[in-house]
């Protein structure tokens, strides 16, 4: 019994954790077709399917250098290059986007920043949001966020 606890308290810590990642308003774990995805994003330059047997099928919707991964319809992961897309719409005004300055995120109250690597011309830094190991990861350049991309440990 103390097991199924366990295993229902990982779960729903991994549900609410999960929520505040997202990509224009679909969070990480969202179920959508083929046909919801181009309702949603539009037609993307490059379309890519790998049916993985019994790791399902992915697919990859590239728009630009901005990508979506699905895996059995569910969104998994998303990296962002250009301003042409938002996250965390639920704690900035008009979300969080490229190209915004790093500053944004000075009295950040529902969560944390941490300096990852710092590059020759640019740093990383993970942006954690509420108590969830999950984070998103920000590129900065010359203190204006550059790429943002989603990581996940659930």
């Amino acid at each position: 019994m103390k097991q199924f606890f366990l295993v229902v308290f990982f779960v729903l810590m991994c549900t609410v954790s999960l929520a505040a990642q997202d990509i224009n308003g679909v969070e990480l774990y969202d179920e959508l077709t083929h046909a919801e995805v181009l309702e949603m994003f539009g037609e993307p330059t490059e379309y890519e399917e790998y049916d993985g047997q019994d790791e399902g099928v992915s697919r990859w919707y590239y728009y630009g250098e901005n990508y979506l991964h699905f895996r059995d319809d569910v969104l998994e992961e998303f990296a962002i290059f250009d301003s042409s897309y938002t996250t965390l719409e639920e704690y900035f005004e008009r979300g969080l986007r490229v190209g915004d300055p790093f500053s944004r995120l000075d009295g950040f109250k529902h969560g944390r920043v941490e300096w990852i690597d710092i590059f020759p011309d640019s740093c990383s830094y993970r942006l954690y949001v509420g108590m969830s190991d999950n984070y998103l990861t920000l590129e900065v350049s010359d203190g204006i966020i550059v790429s943002i991309s989603s990581f996940i440990l659930c």
